[in-house]
């Protein structure tokens, strides 16, 4: 196993093909194949399923998305760390939420590469507080999050709008739901992601100013563990629409929440009354 055949599998994972990841990776659908083939036989597994949709992604396929990613994104900075201190050239930061990374950044990030290879990108996937953190401090030139954005020091510019879901099991009282309602949440079991995220800060000032508590069944930052628990039946998840159409399974409902305030807006940041270099404005 090789670094670049996590990248592809990570594409293909991202893409559901096998051509439109070897497009966005500039190599062919047949390398992309052979290397995604090579990886299966080494770890003695299947990693897809072809469905009419496209790839889908086994157990095994999630499992290894997740370390993946992590793998893939140390590399880079190590890389990146040890390229700019050797030849002295310039870096960029940019740090990514969850979600986003697949959904934006390994295409912009493979383009940027092509037409700036004396640019080490240096990018790590944090939680939004982190994000934030990292841009006003400057230890991030960019960061890729989650909305609302406190505007008094960072610049924000939308870029996409969409929705975080409740994940509910299909025997679930709610599941007959096409949308929820804050007050739908009284009593109901949920696992959330732990409380420094945005949803779910967001989530507890909502439910308070509806007179109670959220009853959070228990926290965790892994998406796969909230649909797993879903499935099961033994709470309700809150997850992007982008992670949980990607993890969806036939025994969960997926309902997009029905206040604004719960929408999941992603804003490009950087530090406010700071002049962006000119690799930063680019890459923006």
């Amino acid at each position: 196993m090789d670094i670049k055949q996590l990248h592809y599998f990570i594409e293909v994972s991202r893409c559901g093909s096998f051509t439109q990841a070897a497009e966005n990776c500039f190599i062919t659908s047949q390398g992309i194949s052979m290397s995604i083939s090579r990886l299966e036989d080494e770890l003695g597994v299947k990693l897809f399923t072809r469905t009419p949709k496209g790839m889908s992604l086994t157990e095994d396929g999630e499992f290894l998305l997740e370390k993946a990613e992590e793998i893939v994104h140390i590399s880079n900075d190590i890389e990146s760390h040890f390229l700019e201190k050797a030849q002295g050239i310039k870096s960029l930061n940019v740090m990514f939420i969850r979600g986003t990374v697949e959904k934006f950044a390994y295409k912009a990030i493979e383009i940027f590469k092509k037409s700036h290879p004396n640019i080490a990108v240096r990018m790590q996937v944090r939680i939004d507080s982190e994000c934030d953190e990292a841009v006003k401090n400057g230890d991030a030139d960019l960061a890729l999050c989650a909305g609302p954005i406190n505007t008094t020091k960072l610049d924000a510019t939308l870029i996409y709008s969409g929705k975080n879901m409740l994940v509910v099991n299909k025997n679930h009282h709610l599941a007959d739901r096409d949308t929820i309602s804050i007050s739908d949440l009284k009593d109901v079991p949920l696992t959330l992601p732990r409380k420094a995220n945005r949803s779910t800060s967001t989530l507890h000032t909502l439910c308070k100013r509806e007179g109670f508590e959220p009853y959070v069944f228990c926290y965790s930052d892994d998406y796969r563990s909230a649909m797993y628990l879903a499935e099961i039946n033994q709470s309700c998840g809150i997850v992007n629409e982008i992670s949980a159409s990607k993890l969806y399974k036939p025994v969960l409902k997926l309902i997009p929440f029905a206040c604004p305030e719960m929408d999941w807006n992603i804003y490009l940041i950087h530090k406010k009354d700071t002049q962006l270099s000119q690799i930063a404005k680019e890459f923006k």
